[in-house]
């Protein structure tokens, strides 16, 4: 009887070593194959709409409106210049001059005072008529030479829109555009007679009808108006 208690005893014993073993066996083995992949879940439900945004800050006052000239002029600005162009080409086609005045062909018209006067005489009684004292023809030597042929078959001593009176030792024309070089054409070693003789006078009796400084008050000689063909050139 003993005998049989020991061995149940015993194979008890056994038997949990059994399973104890058997699941620590299963703990350490491989892994399984993956299962299938399940059935993709239902769509959610949209959210919320989100709360609108702040108004930005208004443009300050005037903005808008400036950029819309600016816009506007940008625009414009090539078709202004194309009707500018239409004027001034216009302008040099038109060569019929008022009457007892000359056209070179070069947009303006010409007219000799033959009573002598001082400079500023000369210049006075040529913007009387609506002109000057001739300047921008007397940058160019084909139309001195054409007014050499013109105009002056008597006189040759002619007073010209040309001083330093505005700007002391600086000659400039009447219309403001300085003599240098290449806009004055002076006789070899004029102008000469620094700030006694600042006014100059052309003299048709030379090759290229170059100019010569002398006194603006001391002289009195002939005078070549000069103004534009008309009021848009």
């Amino acid at each position: 009887m003993l005998k049989f208690v020991v061995y149940v005893v015993v194979l008890g014993i056994c038997f949990d070593q059994g399973l104890t073993q058997g699941a620590s066996e299963n703990l350490g083995g491989p892994p399984g194959r993956p299962g299938k992949r399940g059935v993709p879940g239902q769509k959610g439900e949209v959210g919320e709409k989100g709360m609108k945004g702040e108004a930005g800050a208004p443009a300050p006052k005037g903005t808008n409106q400036l950029k819309a000239i600016q816009e506007m002029l940008e625009t414009h600005s090539n078709q202004i210049q194309l009707l500018e162009d239409k004027i001034y080409s216009l302008c040099k086609q038109t060569t019929k001059p008022e009457n007892g005045w000359y056209a070179p062909n070069n947009g303006y018209q010409y007219k000799v005072i033959t009573t002598t006067l001082t400079w500023q005489e000369s210049r006075r009684s040529c913007q009387n008529m609506g002109a000057d004292l001739a300047a921008v023809g007397m940058r160019n030597l084909s139309v001195r030479r054409n007014l050499a042929t013109a105009l002056f078959r008597t006189s040759t001593l002619t007073w010209i829109g040309l001083s330093d009176l505005d700007y002391d030792g600086q000659w400039v024309w009447v219309d403001e555009v300085p003599a240098t070089e290449e806009t004055a054409a002076w006789l070899p070693g004029e102008p000469n007679d620094g700030r006694y003789s600042r006014c100059a006078h052309i003299n048709y009796k030379t090759p290229k009808y170059q100019a010569n400084d002398v006194p603006c008050s001391g002289r009195r000689y002939n005078a070549l108006c000069e103004k534009p063909i008309n009021d848009l050139c």
